[in-house]
């Protein structure tokens, strides 16, 4: 089992890209990250469970900008989700309470943490 679970980590480890540099006669390689973290600060109601107060925020889905979807995020308790993402422009649809439903797009910047509250 542990040797599964490792080998699903390091098939989802982001791949870094790579370019040459020089100082003086010595050669670096310069590691640049591809991929960024997205956190959705969703709508929050709180709740009672199991003998003590909660947070729990709304779920939503993630799609690429030509629509396809990417990945279906549920509710999260106490802290929202930070996911990560190859950089470029995705659309977020949060599912409301009321039954309505709400889109709009963010970019992710590779090596950075984008935060977006509603």
């Amino acid at each position: 089992m542990k040797h599964i679970l490792c080998a699903a980590l390091i098939a989802t480890a982001a791949p870094l890209s790579t370019s040459r540099g020089e100082t003086g006669s010595e050669e670096l390689e310069t590691y640049k990250p591809s991929v960024g973290y997205l956190t959705i600060f969703t709508p929050a109601t709180d709740r009672y469970d199991d003998g003590m107060w909660r947070r729990e925020y709304a779920g939503y889905e993630v799609y690429t900008e030509d629509g396809t979807k990417l990945q279906s995020v549920g509710e999260s308790l106490d802290v929202p989700r930070t996911l990560r993402f190859k950089e470029g422009l995705y659309i977020i649809r949060i599912r409301h309470d009321s039954g309505t439903a709400e889109s709009f797009r963010v970019v992710v910047e590779a090596g950075k943490t984008t935060e977006v509250e509603r």
